[in-house]
């Protein structure tokens, strides 16, 4: 499965977040995150939610929140 192009960035200049679940007959969802800063994109794949809500959570902690 590719990829999916990542969005543009936010207008405010911060940091966007996409998030991708491939789902399989045999095998858990794995999810992915994209993360586009200063027009670098990086790729975060878990194959746990506990590790992706974890990892959002360290995103959110002490920031604005989801919008």
């Amino acid at each position: 499965m590719p990829t999916p192009d990542p969005p543009t960035p936010p207008a405010t200049g911060g940091t966007e977040y996409v998030l991708r679940i491939e789902w399989a007959r045999d095998r858990p969802p794995t999810c992915h995150v994209a993360r586009r800063h200063d027009g670098e994109i990086e790729w975060l794949e878990f194959r746990e939610p506990d590790a992706l809500l974890r990892h959002l959570w360290l995103i959110l902690d002490g920031g604005p929140g989801l919008r």
